[in-house]
């Protein structure tokens, strides 16, 4: 059964329902609804073929990118779990985060090249350290199939764990807070009823 809850539907069903219009604008490149489905699809294919299986933790050390919200999406269609990291702490900091929620495959952008190096330096479970643009465009490049949402082996709904994020950890180590589907569906239902609807821009900074 398909749930309204899996957020990686949302590409697959604005692809359909509207997929010239924008989804994401970056600067001066501008993705429409089928563009960044048909990247969507394709990247949970290649990571998937990587080997990122139902409940794997991907780590994301990116700054403002468009492969950071591709990359969520293509992992939560796989079942997996997104740890978006913040690129303003340490490399000893985020050392800690990834032995603390067992990440063994990393992104990270190619403007934080100095802090991903220093990251490898620090005793970490990475096994596999990919770069946004650069690799992200080779997996995508590599996987001519697409993985459509609601598939069997990542069955989503509302209790399915889809992001860890950490606290600032201002009393003490920061903490893995997880969200599920169910969190996501509902803070954005809470934000279309708070005015976010069609046309809206939002800005990320």
């Amino acid at each position: 059964m398909e749930s309204s809850f899996d957020i990686s539907r949302w590409t697959w069903a604005n692809a359909r329902w509207r997929p010239d219009c924008p989804a994401l604008v970056a600067g001066a490149r501008t993705l429409t609804y089928q563009q960044l489905e048909d990247r969507v699809a394709r990247l949970a294919a290649a990571l998937q073929g990587l080997g990122v299986q139902r409940g794997d933790r991907v780590a994301l050390l990116l700054g403002n990118r468009v492969e950071l919200v591709e990359l969520v999406l293509a992992t939560a269609r796989l079942g997996a779990l997104a740890v978006p990291l913040n690129h303003r702490l340490t490399a000893r900091e985020l050392a800690f985060m990834l032995r603390d929620c067992a990440a063994t495959i990393l992104f990270g952008d190619p403007d934080l090249r100095t802090l991903v190096e220093k990251l490898r330096a620090e005793p970490q479970p990475v096994t596999r350290w990919l770069e946004a643009g650069r690799d992200t465009e080779a997996l995508l490049a590599g996987a001519t199939v697409g993985l459509p949402p609601g598939l069997p082996a990542a069955a989503i709904d509302e209790h399915t764990p889809h992001l860890i994020l950490y606290t600032a950890g201002t009393t003490g180590l920061p903490k893995g807070v997880v969200l599920t589907h169910g969190n996501t569906f509902w803070q954005t239902m809470n934000a279309t009823a708070l005015g976010l609807l069609p046309g809206t821009v939002g800005l990320a900074l």
